[in-house]
C-alpha cells in the first residue's frame, strides 16, 4: 500500500493525456492494465477480469494535485488459456511495476494486483466470499465475456461461516502490521494507517452479516442491511456489541470510502480504539458460534481441536512447498509438534488474535501491564520465526505475524 502521492513533481509533459482519466480514474487504470498485460501475454490470455472494490465502483481514490491517488489496490485476474504456462512471480512483479509506472506518468498513483490463473481454477472455486463476489460483481474488461460463468453458482447460505471468520482474521493481521511499525519522531503525512482501520471496520460488518445470514456483496448493501438488522437487534442472541453505534459507524465509513474527503480522515485515528474493541469482541463471538459453546473461555484452542486432520495436513504440505524441502526438513520437529494440533493458518491466526486483544493497551498507556512472557509463547506458534532474540517486542511480533501471513497464507486457502 502506498500513501497519497504528490504530483507537483511530475513533468508537465506527462500530465493527463485525456479528460477521461480526470473524470474516471478506474477507466484509465483498466486501460493501462489491459494494454500492458496484452503486450506481455496477449496470445496466451483468455480474459482479464477486474475484481474487488474497483469492480463494484467502491474503490477509494483521492483527487490530489493534478491527479488521483488510490488508497487500495485495483485487482485483476489474468485468465490464461488452458495449457499455457502462467507467468512466474518475477515476471508478474515486472508487469505490475510497468503498469504502475505508466499510471504515474498520467498522474494516477494506484497499486495494481494481478492474479494469473487457468479457467480450471475458476471452475474449481468453492462457495466463499471471494468467489461469490467475483461472480456477482467481477467485470470482464478484455477477452471472453462469458468467462465468469465458469464459477459454480452458490447462494449466500452456501458460504461457510468459517470463511467470514478468516476474512476477519486477515484484516486484523493487516491492522497489526500497521500498528507494529516503529513510531518515527516526525512521520510523513499519510492516510494509509487510517485506511487500514476503515477496511477493518467495513469487513467487521462483512463478517458479522454473514454469520447473521444477511451478507451482501457490496459495501453499500452491507451498510443498509446492518442498519435494518440493528432495528431488530433483540433477535440476535448474545450479540457481541451494541448494533446501533456499530451500524452508524459502518455507515459513516462506507460513505467516506466511496466518496472520500481528505480532511475528514484526520479524525479517524480517534476511531481506532473503538474499531479494535469491536474486532476483538467479534473475533471471540464468532469463534464461540463456530464451536457452538457460548461460554468457552478459550474458543480459539477449541476451534483448533475441531479442525479436520486432512485440512491440517494440507496446510503443512502447502507450507513445506513454499519454504522448500531443505528448510522444511530443518523445521520438521517443531512443525510436527504444531501440526498435531492445527494447520499453519490456525496457528498464525491464534497468535494474531491473542496479540490483537491487547492492542488497545499496547499503543496506549497500559503497555506496562502487558505480560511479556506471552510474547514468547505466541512467537512459538508461528510456523517460521524470523528471529531468535532472547527478548522480543510486541511490535516485532506483530511484524513477524504479518511476515508469516504474507509468505504462507496469501494466495492459498490451506
Amino acid at each position: 500500500m502506498k500513501s497519497v502521492a504528490n504530483f507537483d513533481r511530475v513533468p508537465r509533459a506527462n500530465v493527463l493525456r485525456d479528460s477521461q482519466a480526470a473524470v474516471d480514474p478506474i477507466a484509465q487504470v483498466v486501460r493501462e492494465t489491459v494494454a500492458v498485460a496484452v503486450e506481455h501475454a496477449g496470445q496466451r490470455l483468455k480474459a482479464i477480469i477486474l475484481t474487488g472494490s474497483a469492480a463494484r465502483a467502491e474503490s477509494t481514490a483521492l483527487s490530489v494535485a493534478g491527479g488521483w491517488s488510490f488508497l487500495g489496490d485495483c485487482e485483476f485476474v489474468l485468465v490464461f488459456k488452458p495449457g499455457e504456462l502462467l507467468v512466474n512471480a518475477e515476471k508478474l512483479s515486472g508487469i505490475q511495476r510497468e503498469i504502475e509506472r505508466r499510471l504515474l506518468r498520467i498522474c494516477i498513483a494506484c497499486p495494481v494486483g494481478l492474479s494469473p490463473v487457468h479457467p480450471s481454477y475458476l471452475a474449481r472455486l468453492g462457495p466463499q466470499i471471494y468467489s461469490f463476489e467475483l461472480k456477482q460483481c467481477g467485470r470482464v474488461v478484455w477477452g471472453d465475456p462469458d468467462i465468469l460463468a465458469l464459477i459454480p453458482d452458490c447462494s449466500v447460505a452456501d458460504i461457510p461461516r468459517a470463511d467470514a471468520w478468516r476474512l476477519l482474521c486477515n484484516r486484523m493481521i493487516e491492522q497489526l502490521a500497521v500498528a507494529g511499525k516503529d513510531p518515527l519522531p516526525a512521520p510523513e503525512p499519510s492516510l494509509q494507517p487510517d485506511y487500514q482501520t476503515v477496511k477493518l471496520a467495513l469487513d467487521l460488518a462483512t463478517s458479522f452479516l454473514l454469520f447473521c445470514g444477511e451478507y451482501a456483496p457490496s459495501y453499500q448493501e452491507r451498510s443498509a442491511r446492518l442498519l435494518k438488522l440493528a432495528e431488530k437487534s433483540s433477535q440476535i442472541p448474545g450479540q457481541p456489541f451494541g448494533l446501533w453505534p456499530f451500524a452508524e459507524l459502518v455507515q459513516r465509513l462506507t460513505c467516506w470510502k466511496i466518496c472520500p474527503v481528505s480532511g475528514e480522515a484526520e479524525s479517524f485515528p480517534s476511531l481506532q480504539p473503538t474499531v479494535w474493541d469491536y474486532a476483538g469482541r467479534l473475533w471471540k463471538w464468532e469463534l464461540r458460534q463456530l464451536i457452538g459453546e457460548s461460554a468457552d473461555p478459550n474458543p480459539m484452542h477449541r476451534w483448533m481441536e475441531l479442525q479436520p486432520r486432512r485440512e491440517r495436513l494440507q496446510g503443512w504440505a502447502s507450507l513445506a512447498r513454499r519454504c522448500g524441502w531443505v528448510k522444511s526438513f530443518a523445521q520438521s520437529p517443531r512443525w510436527w509438534r504444531l501440526g498435531r494440533r492445527a494447520s499453519p493458518r490456525y496457528w498464525i491466526y491464534a497468535a494474531a488474535g491473542e496479540l490483537f486483544l491487547w492492542l488497545p493497551y499496547l499503543v496506549g498507556d497500559g503497555e506496562h501491564i502487558f505480560p511479556n512472557h506471552s510474547l514468547e509463547t505466541w512467537r512459538d506458534w508461528l510456523p517460521v520465526r524470523p528471529r531468535e532474540e532472547s527478548r522480543i517486542s510486541w511490535r516485532q511480533l506483530a511484524r513477524d505475524i504479518n511476515s508469516n501471513y504474507q509468505q504462507f497464507l496469501m494466495g492459498t486457502i490451506s
